[in-house]
């Protein structure tokens, strides 16, 4: 039996053309693939950073009301063995 149009026009198809839109497909696939990993790396990273500033304030706020805390109990003693505290 002869070769058909068919057959012509898929020996044709695998001409240099297709081949580089396909190697260009293939380039913008893997490319799309590296960018969802790169953004999924981002989001890892951004809660990594976001727990840390929770951790670090957190850390100031404690130090902070430890420190007011402090204050407030010397001035309490101070006051109590009969001196003044003018404006604290």
């Amino acid at each position: 039996m002869g070769e058909t149009v068919l057959d012509r026009t898929r020996r044709s198809a695998g001409g240099p053309a297709v081949d580089d839109l396909r190697r260009v497909a293939g380039y913008v696939e893997q490319k799309h693939l590296d960018r969802e990993a790169i953004q999924l790396e981002i989001q890892q990273v951004s809660l990594k950073r976001e727990a840390h500033i929770k951790k670090v304030r957190a850390r100031e706020l404690a130090a902070s009301d430890f420190g007011e805390a402090m204050k407030q109990a010397i001035r309490e003693q101070a006051i109590a063995k009969g001196f003044e505290c003018d404006g604290c």
